[in-house]
């Protein structure tokens, strides 16, 4: 018994430990329409922020990959900067979605508002963002993609046959 709550433990702290990672980038300096290639996006947390220059609207694209068959949760906020008597960074009317290879819209919503996609196949996928800046300076935002593997029904049913045997070996100790 006390090897069974051992193994749970581990996988608990295995499961824990492997969604806790998260990748960071800053992106500055970016003209009104600005593409970007962020890559093969990592599995759990992935955080960016972006800095947008000159006043006006504005449209960023950031191109990234799924590795794996997976659910993705996103949030975008606008970092505002004020000073005394007017922003310095500031974005108002902000949108974002995830569009895919066809460029079709999976899920959009709007600045400070979550949204989740799940089932996304391994592949390209575009991360887009558009608004107006109205800060002095420009505006500022984040926004983060979190990445669940979805696992293949093979796999649960393997996991859910090992504890069964699990069961039936520590039933069988129990008894004897």
């Amino acid at each position: 018994m006390k090897f069974i709550k051992a193994f749970l433990a581990s996988v608990a702290l295995i499961v824990a430990a492997s969604s806790a990672n998260a990748a960071t980038a800053t992106y500055t300096g970016l003209g009104s329409v600005y593409a970007n290639d962020i890559g093969t996006v990592d599995i759990g947390l992935n955080a960016y922020t972006a800095v947008v220059n000159p006043v006006g609207d504005f449209t960023h694209s950031f191109i990234f990959a799924l590795p794996e068959l997976s659910d993705v949760s996103t949030t975008l906020n606008n970092i505002v900067v004020q000073f005394p008597g007017f922003d310095v960074f500031n974005i108002t009317d902000v949108t974002y979605s995830i569009i895919d290879a066809s460029n079709v819209v999976l899920g959009s919503s709007v600045a400070g508002t979550p949204f989740s996609v799940n089932g996304l196949a391994a592949g390209e996928y575009t991360f887009k963002v558009v608004g107006t800046t109205i800060g002095a300076a420009g505006g500022n935002y984040g926004f983060a993609i979190n990445v669940t593997p979805v696992p293949e029904p093979s796999s649960v049913a393997m996991l859910l046959i090992g504890f069964a045997a699990l069961g039936a070996v520590a039933r069988r100790r129990k008894t004897l």
